[in-house]
């Protein structure tokens, strides 16, 4: 039960991140929330500019 219930945690972990990625909606304001959060600012440029979808982004950790 406790791996199942930390399976779904992390889920749910990553859909609220998903949820605030697909929320701050323009790159300009991803690059500058991902910098307040920490990110050195060439890596939160080249995160913002990705064509790749929220989903599959929030897969690398910061």
């Amino acid at each position: 039960m406790a791996g199942k219930l930390r399976d779904l945690d992390g889920w749910l972990r990553n859909r609220l991140r998903y949820c605030i990625w697909h929320d701050w909606k323009k790159p300009e304001r991803k690059r500058k929330n991902l910098i307040r959060l920490g990110v050195d600012p060439d890596h939160a440029y080249a995160f913002s500019r990705t064509r790749k979808g929220g989903w599959e982004l929030l897969r690398v950790r910061f």
